[in-house]
């Protein structure tokens, strides 16, 4: 099966979502909740709310780290919501706040807004956390044969509470990672 050429992706991405995204923010300005797939590089608007902290806090950009919470009620004021992420191999209970298994005869399912929340300080991984991958696209096995250092897909970990009574290693196993493209 011969491999999709990046232009066809690239187009394919700039769907009508993307484009509404991208005309909202031209015509209002910077919104509450940022729509992370319609970013050309989200690894660049990471980049991007550490810098502007470290401005606004005046202190070296190296030493802010990004903070996830799934719960976007607890960011603060210098925290920016991300929304638009699917999650791959599990579903987000909203009941139970936490990853669980998926329903039958589906693959993925859309994660919540996330509260991005720049600080300077590393939040502590909880024990019942899985570091959740998120990629632009999803990889396969064939992707990182061509490529062992990595394929460039990955952005950011998120860390996810999973159930009291599983382990990361399950999660690890049925390759749970976020995505911000289905296709």
């Amino acid at each position: 099966m011969p491999r999709e050429n990046v232009w066809a992706v690239l187009l394919r991405t700039f769907s009508g979502e993307s484009i509404t995204f991208a005309y909202n923010w031209v015509d209002s300005g910077t919104t509450e909740t940022i729509w992370l797939p319609g970013f050309y590089s989200p690894r660049a608007l990471l980049a991007t709310i550490r810098l502007n902290y470290a401005r606004k806090q005046k202190i070296s950009v190296d030493l802010i780290n990004l903070n996830f919470s799934i719960n976007p009620e607890v960011s603060g004021e210098d925290s920016t919501i991300i929304s638009g992420l699917f999650l791959s191999g599990a579903r987000f209970d909203e009941d139970e706040k936490c990853l669980a298994e998926l329903e039958a005869h589906q693959l993925h399912d859309k994660l919540p807004e996330i509260a991005c929340i720049p600080s300077e300080n590393n939040q502590e991984v909880k024990e019942n956390t899985y570091l959740c991958p998120v990629y632009v696209l999803r990889c396969d096995r064939a992707d990182m044969e061509e490529s062992p250092i990595g394929n460039g897909h990955f952005i950011m970990t998120i860390p996810m509470p999973i159930p009291t009574e599983s382990t990361c290693d399950h999660w690890i196993l049925r390759g749970v990672s976020g995505l911000c493209q289905l296709n």
